[in-house]
């Protein structure tokens, strides 16, 4: 599928790419994805060789997805919005338009932060709050109309606690608009534990399912008041 593919290997990260289109875009896109991970990196501080990450046209992309996994059918099928995707240790993005670069960085890091948050040993099975909190939170991916969701369910008097979003199911956890809470509740879970606490959480999630019911309330005070400011 990727004929003439370019191979360059910055901080452990083995990049594949093809040079599509805006050769300027593509070298920032790289650049941004670098520099950005470096951070992921240092606060996970886990042994690794290298992780593999891949840079496609949305259509070689769309291609890949559907070669790869039957959960959309043909690549036909594939929705516009599907832009980032993980699969067997490796990262798999679409090159951005300018205008979508700060964007697509934040995807691309959200995905290798999966990557190396799972090479954290752990027995029992990741609430989707940990695995994509973490991510959401390590990536920035918090905007102005990110928050507003969260603050119309506040004028509403429909605020979600952290228990609704410790569940398995991804589908479910994004319906919960889940994505806007867990970066919140992570982002109060730093403040309150510190990053040791939230590595050991991501080892041992069943530890973290017993904190649960005691810091509900804090968590509440706290999107509150960050709500009102």
């Amino acid at each position: 599928m990727l004929d003439n593919i370019c191979t360059l290997k910055r901080d452990k990260l083995i990049i594949n790419y093809k040079e599509y289109g805006n050769t300027d875009i593509l070298k920032e896109f790289i650049d941004k994805i670098v520099y950005n991970f470096k951070d992921i990196k240092d606060y996970f501080n886990v042994e690794y060789d290298s992780l593999e990450l891949t840079l496609y046209s949305k259509t070689d992309f769309n291609e890949f997805v559907a070669n790869t996994t039957s959960q959309y059918g043909t690549k036909e099928n594939i929705p516009s919005w599907l832009v980032g995707f993980s699969i067997n240790q490796g990262v798999h993005i679409v090159i951005p338009t300018a205008d979508r670069l700060e964007y697509m960085t934040k995807v691309a890091i959200h995905e290798l932060v999966h990557l190396l948050s799972y090479k954290i040993e752990h027995k029992e099975k990741r609430v989707k709050l940990l695995d994509e909190g973490i991510a959401c939170f390590l990536s920035h991916q918090m905007s102005e109309k990110r928050f507003e969701t969260i603050i119309q369910d506040y004028t509403q008097d429909n605020l979600h606690r952290i228990k609704d979003f410790c569940i398995y199911n991804g589908n479910e956890f994004g319906k919960l608009n889940g994505y806007a809470y867990s970066y919140v509740i992570m982002e109060f879970l730093n403040i309150q534990f510190g990053k040791e606490k939230i590595l050991y959480w991501l080892q041992s999630p069943e530890e973290f399912l017993k904190v649960v019911p005691t810091i509900e309330t804090d968590f509440r005070e706290y999107l509150i008041d960050k709500i009102n400011k």
